[in-house]
């Protein structure tokens, strides 16, 4: 039992990261992609509409479809077998490191995997990650005692390994290639005693598969992911390994230094072998193959798809501790590095890692019941039945769901119901466009309650008569370090125009554009930007009817050279009511401001519409 302790301790350790919290956190959007997807009569339905339009390999869909009928869709009961997979992984680690390169590597490179957040993480979502690591690992475990152990022939261990490769091959297409690179690699260390088994290993991971290539085929002919997923930067494996050690610099670092030191340390004939060589193939491989792919055809290479290299990667960091006299040092060390720190375990679990739903969505409901109808639902999600999964007892009706269609925007600027309700409820749980924003703030300029998740999902109440400012709720951390007030007075400073683009009217002045002046563009603002996190352009309009192609533009270019920034908004989506009307514009410049970048603020009236401007704010706020 003594000889056990510290792989039971490891073990333990995985198990207790893993379990701890893994289902107090909503669905994921992909957890949920899948669980709306199982809604099905027969399993010929589940398979043309659950997994050929997913992308992946059937088996988890078809798990989840079978496993959910008797457990139900919990979140615990969901992700359990996930968690579980992720801990026997840690286990299998250690059986193959131990082999491969002693007991102390073993227990090292386990007890990392056992710690880091990339593991943990995608052992407790219940998506094809988890199950496709534990597979790869299972057959790199038979695929070396086939190999390495076995004097003889073994039909059982060949039938083992067989059966590993193909649940490899059907949970994720990484685990696919991760088990095909491990295959081809066999070939070259095959002895004679172990050639017909091992390639009868091969034979029966290809029947076993075979009755899937149908949809192997139509996944590969619709591209996978890489219509969204942009292609890999050349520093891509660098941006990696520091994401796969907590996303620290640090404890990249440290494990390079580590790295280096024991190699240092180890005599000159055990400084390499072929376990090296097999582990720096398997990551490698399976990170080249990704990346050349995601380059030159389709991008296909993530973060989360490199996972099943992972094990080989930590094995070949630690392979030369072994030539250590003591480590009890080194264990205590990786392992306060990996839990401690800001960017360590422990902060794993405080931080909101996806889009909430179950949050959003409990609000939904709460709010919508305390307005008592007297509003309508904005929504962006890639799927209101993300959301619905959540609602089922308390429904609730979408007036708007944007899921990145044509013309989501203009339906919503047209929709009466801005000018009739009194709330309106605008909630996110993927990516958005923020003029959303600036389409309900004309409409509904305060703000009543408000909850955010980590800026991945906020839910908002807007309304017409009560709450608070929108700059007090959502620019708490921005500084207003420049404000411009035109109200286009003979005297004004912010926008230099001609007299003639002055109108007298009810004792103001105000910004008129015109057929008869024959405008098209208005005189531009213009700045010299400094750290500017966000720009905002508020004013009046005034129409007789509703404008067609007028719009308020931003541009920002380099002091030297063309705009590297252009952004629009039409005024059509504040005119739909005769009259003066609020318009809002904050365009979406992310982090592309650079000191000296010159900023232009002007009105484009592409047909020469007639309206009037007044009460024009430009605002700018820092960090």
């Amino acid at each position: 039992m003594r000889k056990y302790l510290p792989l039971i301790i490891v073990v333990s350790i995985a198990a207790i990261a893993r379990l701890l919290f893994f289902s107090n956190w909503s669905f994921s959007n992909d957890e949920l992609s899948a669980l709306t997807r199982l809604d099905y009569k027969s399993f010929g339905e589940l398979i043309r509409e659950g997994v050929k339009t997913d992308g992946h390999p059937a088996l988890v869909q078809v798990f989840l479809y079978y496993y959910t009928e008797w457990a139900g869709n919990s979140t615990a009961a969901v992700r359990l077998p996930f968690v579980l997979a992720g801990i026997v992984s840690v286990l299998f680690n250690f059986l193959i490191a131990r082999k491969w390169f002693g007991e102390k590597v073993a227990l090292l490179s386990s007890l990392v995997m056992a710690l880091l957040q990339f593991p943990v993480l995608y052992s407790q979502l219940a998506r094809p990650y988890s199950f496709g690591l534990l597979w790869v690992l299972l057959s790199v475990y038979f695929w070396d005692r086939l190999l390495f152990r076995e004097k003889g022939s073994n039909r059982l261990l060949a039938a083992l390994a067989g059966i590993s490769y193909a649940l490899a091959m059907y949970t994720h297409y990484f685990s696919f290639l991760a088990v095909l690179i491990v295959g081809i690699t066999g070939l070259f260390f095959m002895k004679k005693q172990t050639r017909w088994p091992y390639l009868l290993s091969g034979i029966i991971a290809a029947l076993l598969f075979a009755p899937h290539i149908p949809v192997t085929m139509h996944h590969l002919s619709i591209g996978g992911v890489g219509g969204w997923l942009a292609k890999p930067e050349p520093w891509w494996l660098i941006t990696h390994l520091k994401y796969v050690f907590n996303d620290s610099w640090m404890t990249l670092l440290t494990m390079l230094v580590i790295t280096v030191f024991t190699l240092a340390k180890a005599p000159k004939s055990e400084k390499w072998n072929k376990f090296h060589t097999i582990s720096l193939l398997f990551f490698g491989g399976l990170f080249l193959t990704g990346f050349f792919y995601s380059i030159f055809i389709n991008a296909v290479i993530q973060h989360s798809t490199m996972l099943f290299g992972l094990p080989f990667i930590l094995m070949l960091v630690f392979s030369w501790v072994k030539h250590l006299k003591r480590t009890g040092w080194l264990f205590f060390l990786v392992a306060t590095l990996l839990i401690i720190p800001p960017k360590g375990l422990w902060s794993f679990y405080s931080k909101q890692h996806f889009g909430e739903f179950e949050g959003v969505a409990e609000k939904l409901a709460e709010w919508n019941q305390v307005a008592g109808g007297d509003l309508m639902n904005v929504v962006y999600a890639n799927s209101s039945e993300y959301l619905n999964f959540y609602l089922e007892n308390d429904p609730v009706s979408f007036n708007h769901v944007f899921e990145g269609t044509k013309g989501e925007l203009e339906r919503l600027a047209k929709d009466s119901l801005l000018n009739s309700k009194k709330h309106l409820i605008v909630a996110w749980t993927k990516p958005y466009r923020v003029q959303v924003y600036d389409i309900i703030r004309s409409h509904f300029p305060l703000v009543t309650k408000d909850l955010t998740f980590g800026d991945l999902s906020r839910i908002t109440m807007f309304s017409k008569s009560q709450g608070q400012p929108f700059d007090s709720v959502f620019r708490q951390n921005k500084k207003l370090v420049f404000e411009c007030k035109e109200d286009f007075s003979e005297n004004t400073k912010c926008v230099k125009s001609k007299n003639k683009n002055y109108i007298l009217r009810n004792d103001s002045s105000f910004y008129q554009t015109s057929k008869k002046f024959d405008l098209q563009f208005s005189k531009a603002f213009t700045a010299e930007m400094g750290q500017v996190a966000e720009v905002e352009v508020t004013g009046q309009i005034f129409t007789e009817r509703p404008l067609k192609r007028a719009m308020l533009v931003f541009s920002l270019s380099p002091p030297e050279g063309k705009s590297k920034i252009w952004r629009s908004i039409p005024l059509s989506w504040f005119t739909s009511r005769k009259g003066w009307n609020r318009f809002i514009f904050t365009p979406e410049i992310k982090s592309e401001i650079e000191e000296g970048d010159q900023l232009k603020i002007h009105f484009w009236n592409r047909e020469n519409e007639e309206f009037l401007i007044d009460d024009l704010r430009i605002k700018l706020y820092g960090k």
